[in-house]
C-alpha cells in the first residue's frame, strides 16, 4: 500500500511538474501574440489615446482560464472633450492598475483567440457630461459591420473589484460616486438577446442632485438579471439592500424610441423600519434631524411612461408608518402612523405633482394628535393641512426646537385647517412657508411664551380663537409682561399682513386692570421707548375702545382711564380720553406719530381739573429745568395744557424740540425754598420768603427753543406782594423781573395781614421798586431794573395825561375835534433813578431768615438821580 501511494505521489509530481513546465512554455509562446492582437483590437475600436504601460501572460493566476495581465492602462477623454468642459480631472476616462483578459486554454491550444472575462482591478473610473450635454465615455468607433480577425470578444463574465466610479453629470448637477468592492456581470447572449445577471457589493460615497445629497457613506449590495433584445430590456428579480432595508424591483425599458427611454418600473420595499432609513441618510442631515425612531415602513411605487430631458414618466407612490416611535430631545411620539402618497400627476412635471398624508397620528403622552396634509404643485408649492390636536406647548417646542419660541408653558387645544404656500426669495428659491389662510378654533388654557422678534413675555393666555375669513378673539384674556388685558376683538387680514400682502385691521374692546405705556412701546418694538430707536409699523389700522383701572405713563400714575384708540399708519391716537391722576381730573388726547425721516413726535393736548402742582412736575420730569421743581410748589391746579415732544430716528429726545403752553390757574399755592425768592431777602427782611402763600394764581407758562417763558403776573401772598415774570433756560441761565413796593424795602412792611384771602393794604399809590435777577446754577446777582423803572413811568406819565385830557373834555368841552383816545407817545424822562445801599459790615454767618437787624445794623439806602 505504501509503495503504491509512494508511486502515486511521484508520478502525480512529475505530472504537475510537466503540466507547469507547459503553462511556462505556453505563457511564453503566447505572450507577444496575445498582447501584439490585444492592442491592435484596441486602436481598431477605440478613438482616443490608450496607454499601457506593461503586458503579462499567465496561466496559473486565473487558472483553469489563460489571462491577459495589461498594468497601468490609461484612457484618455476624447480631446474635444476636454477643451470644452471646466470639470477638473476630466482628461482621464480610465486609469486601471490591473485589467485581466480571460481567455478559454483550450481554445489558445486550437489558436482561437477569444477573451471570454474581463476582470478590473483597483482602476478609477470618471464618467463626465459637460455643461452642453457631450460626455466623455463615447470612445467607440462606429463601424458598420463586425471587423474580422484572429481575436474576437465573447464576454460571459464581467468583474469589477476595489474599482471607484465616478459620474458627473454637470448639465443636471447630479453627482454619483461610487466604491465597487466586488462586482461581478454574468453575459449569455443568445439569438441576439442579451441577458445578464448582476451581483454587487458596493459603497455609495455620495449622490448628489442639486444641493441634496443622498445616501453619504451607505453600504449597498445589488442583485438582479436583465434580458435585452432589439432595445427592449427586462429587469428581474431586482434587489437592492441598504444595511438591513430592501428594496424589490421590477420593470422593463425600451431605448428604441429615439425620444427618450420607455419605462414600466415597480419598486417595493420590504423589511423597512423608521430607524434604519434613517441611518441611510446623510451624516449633517441625521444630526441635524437628531431622532430616535422605531416603527414599520411601507413603500411601493411605479413609473411609467417617457423619460428625456423634457419628460418624465407617471409617477406613483404609496408610502407609511405603522406602529412607529420617535423620540427627539427627550420627547416621544409614540403610536405613530400614517400614510403618504405621491403622483406626479397627468402633466407629469413638478407642476402638476402632489403628496398627501392621509390621515396621519400619533400620542405624546396622553396627548392625541390627528391630522392630514396635502402639497400640490412642487415649482411653487403649497398645501393645506387639517390638525386636531392637544398640545403642551413646552413638550412639543422642546421636541422641535424652534428658534423663534421660548418660555413656553400651559396648552393649546387645536381644531383648525391651514392653507399654506412656500414664499420665494430674491432668487426665487422657496426658503419660507407662508401661512397664507386658517380656519377653525385655537383654545388657550393657562399658555405662555416669547416669540421673536418681540421680547415680551406673553403669558396667562386663556380664551377661545374663532378663526373663519378673520380671527376673533372672545373673552380672551392675555398678559405681556405685567400688562394685563381682557379683549373681544375682531382681526382681518392677519395671515395676509403677516405675508406682506394686505393691512392688518383690528376692531373692538380691551380692558385692563395695569398698563404701563413704556412697557408695551418696548414689548413690540425690541426697543426700550426711553433708550432706543421706535419704529411704528405700516399696514396698520386699529380703532378700539379702551378702559384701565390702573394706567401708568413714565411717571404719571392714572387711575379710572377710558380712551378711544386709532392707529393708522405711522400715527397712533388717543382720542375722548379721561382718567383720575394727580390728585383731580384730566381729560383730553394724545397723538404719537411719525415722519418719513423716522422721527417721532407725541403730541398731548389736556384739560386739568384740580390737579396737584406738585405731583404734575414730578409726573413731567419737572419740564426739564430743576430751578423751579416739584419740591417748591405745593397746591391745586386749574388749566388746560399743550405739550409736544420729538425724538430722533435714534430715540434721542430732542430738548430743542419741545414745546408746552400752560394756562393755569393755582388755587391755595405754595412757593417753598425756592432760591430765586430767597435771594430777595438779601434787600427785604421776611422770613416767610422761604414759605410763601398765594390764595390765587392765574398765569401763563411757554416752553420753547429750550427756555421756560413766565408772563408778568400778580403774587399776592402772606410775606410779600410781588409783580413777577422771567425766563429760565434749559441750560440753567435765568432772568426773573420782580417789582415790590418801595415802602416795603424801606420801612420792612412785607408782612401783611394773615387773612384768608391774603388781600392787599389800602396803599394805592405806593412807589413801585422793580428789580431784575440774573444768573446761572448757583451764581447770581440782583440789580435795580432800570428798563421795567421806564416802562413803568412811561405807563404812569401816560395815563395821567390821558386822565387829565378826559377831564378837560368833560368839563370844559375841550378837546372836542379829537377823536384818538390812543395813548400819546410819551417822552422819557432822561432822569435816571439810581438806588444804592450802603451795608455796614455784617456777620458772614448771618442769613437772609434771620432776625431783623438792629437800627445801627440796618441798611443806608441813598437814592441818587443822574441826569443823562
Amino acid at each position: 500500500m505504501k509503495r503504491a501511494l509512494k508511486a502515486f505521489a511521484t508520478g502525480f509530481g512529475i505530472g504537475l511538474a510537466f503540466v507547469f513546465a507547459a503553462l511556462l512554455v505556453l505563457s511564453y509562446r503566447y505572450r507577444d501574440r496575445l498582447a501584439l492582437l490585444v492592442m491592435q483590437k484596441i486602436n481598431e475600436n477605440i478613438k482616443t489615446r490608450v496607454e499601457v504601460k506593461q503586458v503579462r501572460f499567465t496561466v496559473l493566476r486565473k487558472f483553469p482560464q489563460a489571462s491577459l495581465e495589461l498594468r497601468d492602462v490609461l484612457v484618455l477623454s476624447p480631446a474635444a472633450y476636454v477643451h470644452d468642459s471646466i470639470v477638473l480631472y476630466n482628461d482621464t476616462l480610465l486609469y486601471a492598475r490591473k485589467l485581466y483578459l480571460q481567455f478559454n486554454l483550450f481554445d489558445l491550444l486550437n489558436k482561437r483567440y477569444v477573451i471570454s472575462t474581463v476582470h478590473l482591478d483597483k482602476a478609477s473610473l470618471h464618467l463626465y457630461v459637460n455643461q452642453q450635454g457631450e460626455n466623455n465615455f463615447n470612445v467607440v468607433k462606429e463601424s458598420k459591420a463586425p471587423s474580422e480577425g484572429p481575436l474576437r470578444i465573447d464576454l460571459k463574465n464581467v468583474k469589477i473589484t476595489r474599482t471607484h466610479v465616478l459620474f458627473y453629470n454637470q448639465y443636471k448637477k447630479l453627482l454619483v460616486s461610487v466604491n465597487s468592492h466586488n462586482s461581478l456581470i454574468k453575459l449569455n447572449l443568445n439569438n441576439e438577446k442579451l441577458s445578464f445577471t448582476l451581483k454587487s457589493d458596493i459603497g455609495l460615497d455620495s449622490i448628489q442632485a442639486g444641493d441634496l445629497t443622498l445616501l453619504a457613506g451607505t453600504e449597498a449590495l445589488i442583485n438582479g438579471k436583465i434580458q435585452s433584445s432589439e432595445g427592449i430590456h427586462r429587469i428581474e428579480e431586482g434587489e437592492i439592500k441598504l444595511g438591513e432595508q430592501i428594496f424589490a424591483f421590477s420593470g422593463d425599458f425600451s431605448t428604441r424610441d429615439k425620444d427618450g427611454v420607455l419605462m414600466d418600473f415597480r419598486a417595493t420595499g420590504k423589511k423597512l423600519n423608521i430607524g434604519g432609513m434613517l441611518s441611510s441618510l446623510p451624516v449633517a442631515m441625521q444630526r441635524r434631524l437628531n431622532l430616535d425612531a422605531e416603527g414599520e415602513l411601507f413603500f411601493e411605487a411605479t413609473a411609467k411612461g417617457r423619460w428625456n430631458a423634457l419628460e418624465y414618466p407617471r409617477i406613483r407612490a404609496q408610502f407609511g408608518i405603522r406602529q412607529g416611535t420617535i423620540t427627539r430631545n427627550g420627547i416621544t411620539f409614540s403610536q405613530v402612523n400614517t400614510t403618504g402618497y405621491f403622483d406626479n400627476g397627468r402633466g407629469r412635471t413638478l407642476a402638476s405633482s402632489t403628496l398627501s398624508l392621509e390621515p396621519f397620528s400619533f400620542q405624546m403622552e396622553n396627548e392625541k394628535v390627528n391630522g392630514r396634509v396635502r402639497v400640490v404643485n412642487f415649482n411653487s408649492p403649497a398645501g393645506i393641512a387639517e390638525i386636531s390636536a392637544s398640545v403642551n406647548l413646552k413638550k412639543i417646542n422642546q421636541f422641535f426646537s424652534l428658534p423663534s419660541l421660548s418660555d413656553e408653558e400651559g396648552k393649546i387645544n387645536a381644531n383648525i385647517k391651514v392653507k399654506f404656500e412656500a414664499g420665494k426669495n430674491k432668487d426665487l428659491s422657496n426658503n419660507q412657508l407662508n401661512i397664507t389662510a386658517v380656519s377653525g378654533t385655537l383654545e388657550f388654557l393657562k399658555a405662555g411664551f416669547r416669540w421673536k422678534p418681540f421680547p415680551a413675555k406673553f403669558s396667562d393666555l386663556n380664551g377661545t380663537v374663532e378663526i373663519n375669513g378673520m380671527v376673533q378673539l372672545k373673552k380672551f384674556s392675555a398678559k405681556i409682561n405685567n400688562n394685563d388685558f381682557f379683549m373681544n376683538l375682531s382681526v382681518v387680514h392677519l395671515f395676509e399682513y403677516l405675508n406682506h400682502k394686505d393691512t392688518l385691521y383690528i376692531t373692538g374692546t380691551v380692558s385692563s386692570q395695569y398698563l404701563n405705556y413704556n412697557e408695551l412701546t418696548e414689548a413690540f418694538s425690541g426697543k426700550s421707548s426711553a433708550g432706543g430707536a421706535l419704529l411704528l409699523p405700516d399696514s396698520v389700522k386699529i380703532n378700539l375702545g379702551l378702559s384701565a383701572a390702573s394706567f401708568k405713563w413714565d411717571n404719571l400714575l392714572c387711575t379710572g382711564a377710558s380712551a378711544k384708540i386709532t392707529y393708522l399708519p405711522f400715527r397712533f391716537s388717543v382720542h375722548d380720553a379721561s382718567f383720575n391722576a394727580l390728585d383731580g381730573k384730566v381729560t383730553g388726547s394724545i397723538v404719537l406719530w411719525q415722519d418719513r425721516q423716522k422721527n417721532l413726535s407725541l403730541s398731548i393736548r389736556s384739560s386739568l381739573n384740580r390737579l396737584s402742582i406738585s405731583k404734575l412736575f414730578e409726573s413731567f420730569n419737572n419740564f426739564g429745568q430743576n430751578e423751579i421743581t416739584d419740591k417748591h410748589l405745593k397746591g391745586m391746579m386749574i388749566g388746560n395744557v399743550d405739550y409736544l415732544s420729538v425724538w430722533n430716528e435714534k430715540g434721542e429726545w430732542l430738548p430743542g424740540k419741545l414745546e408746552c403752553f400752560a394756562g393755569i390757574e393755582i388755587v391755595n399755592g405754595q412757593i417753598l425754598d425756592c432760591r430765586t425768592l430767597l435771594a430777595l431777602a438779601r434787600y427785604i427782611d421776611v422770613a416767610e420768603l422761604k414759605n410763601l402763600h398765594f390764595a390765587t394764581l392765574k398765569n401763563s407758562i411757554y416752553i420753547k427753543d429750550k427756555t421756560v417763558t413766565i408772563p408778568r403776573m400778580d403774587i399776592v401772598s402772606n410775606a410779600i406782594d410781588l409783580n413777577f415774570s422771567g425766563t429760565h433756560t434749559f441750560d440753567n441761565e435765568y432772568e426773573y423781573h420782580i417789582v415790590v413796593a418801595l415802602s416795603d424795602v424801606l420801612w420792612g412792611k412785607a408782612r401783611k395781614k394773615e387773612t384768608a384771602m391774603y388781600g392787599e393794604e389800602g396803599e394805592n399809590n405806593r412807589t413801585k421798586l422793580p428789580l431784575i435777577i440774573t444768573g446761572k446754577g448757583e451764581n447770581y446777582k440782583i440789580g435795580y431794573d432800570r428798563r421795567r423803572a421806564r416802562e413803568e413811568f412811561s405807563e404812569k406819565v401816560s395815563r395821567e395825561k390821558q386822565e387829565v385830557k378826559t377831564l378837560l373834555h368833560q368839563e370844559l368841552g375841550l378837546f372836542a375835534g379829537d377823536t384818538s383816545l390812543a395813548k400819546p407817545p410819551v417822552n422819557v424822562s432822561t432822569q435816571k433813578i439810581r438806588i444804592d445801599w450802603e451795608e455796614e459790615t455784617k456777620n458772614p454767618s448771618d442769613t437772609p431768615s434771620s432776625a431783623p437787624a438792629t437800627s445801627s445794623q440796618k441798611k443806608k439806602i441813598e437814592v441818587e438821580w443822574d441826569d443823562r
